[in-house]
């Protein structure tokens, strides 16, 4: 008798916070136009049905092997929320610099509309972080996560889960704040 095992890798998007509701970008905590995004109380709530539903789905402390949070104050409240909802423990998450948000270098705390207009331009592209780049940075991430047996949480931003299901899933997802995506994959 053949006994498949599978396991899984949940991406979790933060839940909605100030620089959402402001439409600007909020990437780099050194950059001196960064300002502290915390999640709003629309976010806290996206997150707690979020982390609802994972629990419905029979997830907790016990079935994650390994919870990757981003750097981020939004990501690591949204960490928290799950923690109260006994979903995940303080203890269990790890800080990973590498799912940090994309850097825009000086269109920090710019409307979002304006550094996706600045993509389409040639000049400046040293001063922030292309998507070549960002798929550089992440994929030794996803060497080490293919290296790992058991289930993943990952909370990060949207574009940087976006781009490691891409990259791990070979599959294209769009997240909406306090959203999640499961993967499956056989032992």
């Amino acid at each position: 008798m053949n006994l498949e095992i599978y396991y899984h890798c949940i991406y979790l998007r933060h839940g909605h916070s100030h620089h959402n509701v402001e439409e600007i970008y909020n990437s780099n905590p050194k950059h001196p136009e960064y300002f502290n995004s915390e999640l709003t109380q629309k976010g806290k709530d996206q997150v707690k049905n979020s982390g609802r539903a994972l629990l419905k789905l029979g997830f907790n402390p016990l079935t994650f092997t390994k919870v990757f949070v981003s750097p981020l104050p939004r990501t690591i409240q949204t960490a928290e929320v799950l923690c109260e909802l006994s979903l995940i423990k303080k203890n269990q998450y790890i800080i990973e610099d590498f799912i940090t948000e994309l850097q825009v270098g000086h269109l920090e705390s710019q409307k979002i509309t304006d550094y996706t207009a600045h993509l389409t331009q040639a000049d400046n592209i040293d001063d922030y972080e292309s998507y070549e780049d960002l798929k550089k940075r992440l994929s030794v991430f996803v060497k080490e996560l293919k290296k790992e047996k058991g289930n993943l949480l990952i909370i990060s931003h949207k574009c940087i889960l976006e781009t490691l299901i891409l990259l791990k899933e070979e599959k294209i997802a769009s997240l909406e704040t306090g959203g999640f995506h499961i993967s499956s994959h056989l032992y």
